[in-house]
C-alpha cells in the first residue's frame, strides 16, 4: 500500500507544480472542474484525504459567487401534510428537531402543495423559490445553513 501511495504521489506531483490545472488534468485526478466549488475542498481533511486537497484547490472554481452564496434574512418552507406519505424525508425535517435550528425559517402548510423553500428579502418579497421534493433532510439542512442568515 505504501508503494502505491508513493507511486501515486510521483504520478500526480508534476501536475501540481504548474498552478491551476486544465479540465482534462482535473478529470484525470477525479475532479470535474466546472462543478467543483472550493468550499468542497476544505472538507477533505475531515476524511483524511489531505493528499487530494492540493489537486482540489487547483481544480475548483475560485469565484465569489460559489464561495459566498447570497444569504437571505427569512425563508418559508411550504408543504402539504398529505404529501408526507410519499416524501418521508420532508416529514422528518418538518416534524423532527432539525428545523428548530433555523429560527428564521417558518413552516407553512398549504393544501396540495409540493414542498418548496421560498427565500425572502427584508421586505418579505420572494427572491428565490426552489422545489425540495427530492431532497433529503441533510440536503435541506445544508442548504439552509448556506443560504439563511443566522
Amino acid at each position: 500500500m505504501a508503494a502505491y501511495y508513493v507511486y501515486l504521489q510521483l504520478l500526480i506531483a508534476p501536475l501540481f507544480a504548474l498552478g491551476d490545472l486544465s479540465a482534462d488534468d482535473c478529470l484525470a485526478l477525479g475532479f470535474r472542474k466546472p462543478d467543483l466549488a472550493c468550499a468542497s475542498c476544505r472538507g477533505l481533511a475531515a476524511f483524511d484525504l489531505d493528499l487530494l486537497r492540493d489537486g482540489c484547490h487547483r481544480c475548483c472554481a475560485h469565484t465569489q459567487d460559489r464561495d459566498a452564496p447570497k444569504r437571505y434574512p427569512r425563508a418559508v418552507l411550504e408543504v402539504c401534510a398529505c404529501k408526507f406519505g410519499h416524501m418521508p424525508q420532508i416529514e422528518a425535517f418538518v416534524r423532527g428537531p432539525k428545523h428548530k435550528q433555523f429560527p428564521k425559517l417558518s413552516i407553512k402548510y398549504l393544501r396540495g402543495a409540493d414542498p418548496i423553500i421560498k427565500l425572502m428579502d427584508d421586505r418579505g418579497e420572494v427572491q428565490e423559490e426552489l422545489s425540495i421534493k427530492k431532497w433529503d433532510t441533510d440536503t435541506i439542512e445544508e442548504f439552509l445553513l448556506e443560504h439563511l442568515e443566522q
